[in-house]
């Protein structure tokens, strides 16, 4: 399955993903991503993560910190 292009935006939220899980061995939390791009919401944050694996670049379950980069 083709992904879908990313935004500007969605690309530097996955881009921020891979790279905070490089830094430090595990995925960011909503507040994490929340903090990097000035969201005071972790409604907004989730809202971010939604669209990326709609369009195909990441899974999620229910678990705190538990995004897959596909």
């Amino acid at each position: 399955m083709k992904k879908k292009p990313l935004t500007k935006i969605q690309h530097q939220t996955l881009e921020f993903i891979k790279e905070f899980f490089k830094k430090n061995g595990y995925m960011p939390s909503l507040s994490d991503i929340g903090k990097k791009f000035k969201i005071v919401s972790t409604s907004s944050a989730s809202e971010r993560l939604q669209t990326l694996i709609k369009k195909g670049y990441i899974k999620r379950t229910h678990l705190p910190r538990d995004i897959e980069i596909l």
